[in-house]
């Protein structure tokens, strides 16, 4: 106990009030989402004190202070940089910024970032998710699917959305066509078509839909809820970048006239 106040009483006069500050903030902020910090390195001939974070024997960041200076470093590999370039859309405006302002050093896999700030805090914490995300291999595919199955909670929110948006038009449909009911087939196979417009609305109605489902069936479950969650980041990306490339033919169009 002795050695930790007496390293965390360094650490404040290293910093300074206001950077020492900060570092408190951005600890607390790690731990409270990644759990304790695993290890502090020492280095005495400068003096710097880094506060490892880890995810079992993988190092997730540290936070570095040393004299009136605060900085991060985290550790990202290709499949890490493919993984955010994939999901970019899903992260707030602020850490794709963030992300954007790391330094990596040459032939290195780990990046630094000075933290003069508390507006970026958020952002330091949530870059760090890249490290946590299951990366996209068969595998990892295989295991989301079978994940949704068994996840009753999941299913029944996301099936009865599903039956809001889709469902009932498919019945209509088949009804209409096996009963002989022309409006119902009409109908059925009329919004059906509208579905299938490239930049339809309709899964990030179903995934929206899904959501307040949860929130009023199931209040408690923030598992689930996290997963929805993803999955309406992921759709609204996929519609914006469907957008994008939408829309980058016509501009050039326009230019050449």
């Amino acid at each position: 106990m002795t050695d930790k106040l007496l390293y965390a009483k360094e650490i404040s006069i290293l910093l300074g009030a206001t950077l020492h500050k900060l570092w408190k903030q951005l600890i607390s902020a790690l731990e409270g989402k990644y759990g304790k910090v695993k290890s502090v390195r020492y280095d005495s001939a400068v003096p710097i004190y880094e506060h490892v974070f880890k995810n079992g024997s993988n190092e997730l960041c540290a936070v570095c202070a040393c004299e009136n200076h605060l900085s991060f470093k985290i550790t990202l590999d290709e499949a890490d940089k493919r993984e955010f370039e994939m999901h970019r859309e899903t992260f707030s405006e602020k850490a794709q910024q963030t992300y954007d302002d790391l330094h990596f050093f040459e032939g290195k896999n780990y990046a630094e970032i000075n933290v003069d700030n508390a507006n970026m805090l958020d952002s330091l914490v949530e870059l760090v998710s890249i490290k946590k995300r299951e990366k996209h291999g068969l595998n990892e595919k295989i295991k989301k699917v079978l994940s949704f199955f068994f996840n009753p909670h999941l299913l029944l929110c996301f099936g009865i959305a599903w039956m809001i948006t889709n469902g009932w038009a498919y019945i209509a449909a088949i009804a209409g066509t096996v009963f002989h009911i022309k409006w119902m087939m009409a109908v059925g196979l009329g919004y059906l078509a509208f579905l299938w417009i490239p930049l339809s609305p309709e899964k990030i109605v179903t995934v929206a839909i899904a959501i307040l489902l949860l929130r009023f069936i199931f209040p408690k479950d923030e598992k689930t809820l996290g997963t929805l969650r993803e999955m309406s980041a992921q759709v609204k990306a996929k519609v914006k970048k469907k957008k994008n490339s939408d829309k980058a033919p016509a501009d050039v169009k326009n230019k050449q006239l």
